[in-house]
């Protein structure tokens, strides 16, 4: 694997980690987080969002995407582990950075419903495939792929590392990065 040339330094008053599964109370935290820096940052200057996770909950992890949408600043991504969730953050946000030994891993959505047969379970399917099908389509289009073609590669799950991710326009760079001392104590830099 090619070394990266850029290497981003990340620190206590640009980098928010996403370290573990998804859910309602990670994102809370993820997204009091970004509004914490978004409020203390100069115009224009970038938020990390690292994230080192196997995804979780679509419907939770969607408020990150809402919320960067409503910013005025970039959010960039910087994969050490991206499955699931995590992948779709990658394709949502901003620049798509990863590491060279960085891993993306995307599959057909997942989901537990039950209900009445021709009642609650068919219209929690509907929606299912409503929600994937708009989340496929917007990483399809970043991806430079057809809506079927994603949806036929994810089947059985897609495991990208790396450089790959580039050269699968699942990602735009491989970098490095330097932690600084105070991003190491607070244990938001897992290496």
């Amino acid at each position: 694997i090619a070394d990266s040339n850029t290497i981003i330094s990340l620190n206590t008053e640009n980098t928010v980690l996403l370290n573990g599964v998804v859910t309602e109370a990670s994102v809370a935290e993820v997204n009091d987080k970004i509004r914490y820096l978004d409020s203390r940052l100069s115009a224009g200057k970038p938020i990390y969002l690292l994230l080192n996770t196997p995804g979780g909950s679509v419907i939770d992890g969607m408020d990150i995407v809402n919320l960067v949408h409503s910013l005025n600043r970039p959010v960039h991504t910087i994969t050490k582990f991206a499955a699931s969730m995590g992948f779709v953050l990658v394709q949502h946000l901003g620049k798509r950075f990863i590491l060279a030994n960085g891993v993306l891993m995307s599959h057909r959505m997942k989901t537990g419903a039950s209900g009445e047969v021709g009642g609650e379970l068919d219209e929690a399917l509907r929606f299912a495939h409503s929600i994937s099908n708009v989340i496929d389509t917007v990483i399809a289009q970043r991806m430079s792929m057809t809506l079927e073609g994603y949806q036929n590669r994810i089947r059985d799950e897609w495991w990208i590392y790396g450089q790959n991710a580039v050269s699968e326009k699942a990602a735009d760079e491989v970098i490095s990065v330097r932690c600084s001392n105070d991003l190491i104590l607070i244990h938001s830099c897992p290496f």
